[in-house]
């Protein structure tokens, strides 16, 4: 339980506040900085209930209300400038490409590649194994396409050791970092 909190970000930012909170009151306490705290307290107060033609709460108070505008407006444009950067061509935008004669594509669940269908290069419509061999006991398996009528060639593996196969050469671009975003569809 404690272990899943402290992994979850926001669960973590709210123990380190409570732990910096309780070390700066400890801190206050024992090294006699209560006096300058409260001083401090005071002469914020005082400014907050000194009288002038707008009262200084009411000058706190607009502050108040413009502040998150403000931090808004600046995340914003953090964001933007980051976006800007670079920071978009990711592996993880890598999802489709073309092995063994076949245009593959894909997502990425938790790291991992999941949902690895086959397509024709041709006219790129979704296309599934057949049974090339004449014998049930060797592994032999073909791909048509349905829609152009293309023969798009056999393999002499089963459906599930060329999707191995593709997921691995998937991995090794990754790994090797020779996959290309503009080739994702």
């Amino acid at each position: 339980m404690i272990r899943s909190i402290w992994k979850d970000p926001v669960w973590s930012a709210v123990i380190a506040a409570g732990v910096i909170a309780i070390a700066g009151f400890v801190g206050n306490y024992f090294f006699g900085y209560w006096p300058k705290v409260t001083s401090l307290a005071a002469s914020t107060w005082g400014f907050l209930t000194a009288s002038s033609y707008v009262s200084h709460w009411v000058l706190g108070l607009l502050f108040l209300g413009v502040a998150p505008t403000i931090l808004l407006l600046l995340a914003g444009a953090w964001t933007l400038v980051r976006r800007e950067s670079g920071t978009s061509a990711s592996w993880e935008n890598y999802t489709a490409d073309q092995f063994f004669g076949l245009r593959w594509r894909w997502r990425y669940v938790d790291g991992h590649i999941s949902n690895l269908n086959s397509f024709c290069p041709n006219c790129d419509f979704q296309v599934f194994p057949y049974q090339a061999s004449s014998y049930n006991f060797i592994d032999r398996i073909g791909f048509s396409c349905d829609s152009c009528k293309s023969s798009l060639g056999e393999h002499d593996e089963s459906h599930a050791q060329l999707k191995s196969k593709v997921e691995r050469f998937i991995q090794q671009k990754v790994r090797n970092g020779t996959w290309d975003s503009s080739s994702s569809a």
